[in-house]
Order: C-alpha cells, then sequence, then structure tokens
C-alpha cells in the first residue's frame, strides 16, 4: 500500500531570479512473513539437501526439518508476520539568480523526515513432530517460542546548498566551471 503526494512550484520574480518551493508526502505500508528475504535467501543457500520443507501432517501452520532449529526456508517464508509503515515528507526552498551571462548561482535548503514503525511477530515450533515417527522435533533459536519486536527509527535530515556556475565561449572554445558548497546535518533516533 503506498500514497505519495508531490508539490512543486516555481515562481518568476524578475527576469534572472526564481524562487522555488518542492514538497513531497510519501507513506508505504508493507507486509509480509516474519522473516527478511536476506534471511530466507540465507536458508535457502545453508539448508541440507534431503530436508523435508513441508511435512504432510495436516496442521494448519508450516511445519518441516529444523537445522539446527534454524533454516528451514518453507517455514521463515510461511510463519509469522511482519508490518512496516514508513512516512517521509521532504520540503525543499531555493533561489536560482543569473548573475551576468556567464554566472549563475543556485542555492536551497532541504528538511527530509523519514518515520518508520515496524513489527515482526515470529511464531512458535516447539510443538511440531516428526510425521514418520511421531517424535518432538527439537526447535530452538528463531522457532523455540513465540516473539514479537516492534521497533520505531525517526531520521532527521537538513541539507544546504550553493553553487555558483560559469559558463563562457571564445570562438570555437567553451569554459564551464563549477564551485559549490554543501552541508547535511542529520539525526537518528532508534527505539
Amino acid at each position: 500500500n503506498r500514497t505519495a503526494l508531490r508539490i512543486n512550484s516555481d515562481l518568476f520574480i524578475t527576469e534572472g531570479l526564481t524562487a522555488k518551493a518542492n514538497l513531497l508526502y510519501r507513506d508505504r505500508n508493507t507486509m509480509g512473513p516474519g522473516f527478511s528475504a536476506q534471511r530466507i535467501t540465507q536458508a535457502l543457500l545453508h539448508m541440507n539437501r534431503d530436508m523435508v520443507m513441508s511435512y504432510p501432517d495436516g496442521l494448519p501452520y508450516a511445519t518441516g526439518d529444523l537445522i539446527g532449529g534454524q533454516w528451514n526456508p518453507y517455514i521463515m517464508a510461511n510463519s509469522g508476520e511482519t508490518t512496516r509503515n514508513s512516512a517521509d515528507v521532504v520540503g525543499t526552498v531555493g533561489l536560482t539568480y543569473q548573475i551576468s551571462d556567464n554566472f549563475a548561482l543556485e542555492a536551497d535548503v532541504t528538511m527530509n523526515n523519514i518515520s518508520t514503525k515496524e513489527m515482526i511477530f515470529r511464531e512458535s515450533r516447539s510443538d511440531m513432530t516428526n510425521y514418520v515417527t511421531g517424535e518432538p522435533v527439537g526447535a530452538s533459536s528463531w522457532f523455540s517460542s513465540n516473539t514479537l519486536q516492534e521497533g520505531t527509527y525517526t531520521r532527521r535530515e537538513l541539507s544546504q546548498r550553493a553553487f555558483m556556475n560559469y559558463s563562457n565561449s571564445i570562438g570555437v572554445h567553451n569554459f564551464n566551471g563549477l564551485l559549490g558548497y554543501e552541508e547535511i546535518h542529520t539525526q537518528a533516533d532508534q527505539f
């Protein structure tokens, strides 16, 4: 689920002076399994080739062999839940000034605010049984108990830029130059 709104505006103050203001709002909601795609891919790469991905035991949730209690990509892809909501607000205010035929000045200030809330739930698989022997299957680490992980990540970035552009032609020769300044301040909080 994704929503975005963008507003861009240019105000031509004089023939050589232009002011600009841009605003972007983005909201993203994603859901998926309790394990990331990277972990599921790692499980595919590290699993034994003779393991049972899913037992035909009729249970309503994913069951199968656990390698050291951890690596079964089928169980990882079909258990738990991840919910992530991100909201971004980016605002920019700037000026472009044509000083002369050869010199132009561009400057802007941008504020970028990103806020993400995440919930990861992983289900216990400690009640699984081997479908051939009926013996309990050992579950450790990620699958030994239900786990819930919640977090909030906020990042604020303030950036400012100023560029002086030079452009000149003498006969068949073109000369271009750029002198610039950029500064970025970032603050991040994670809970």
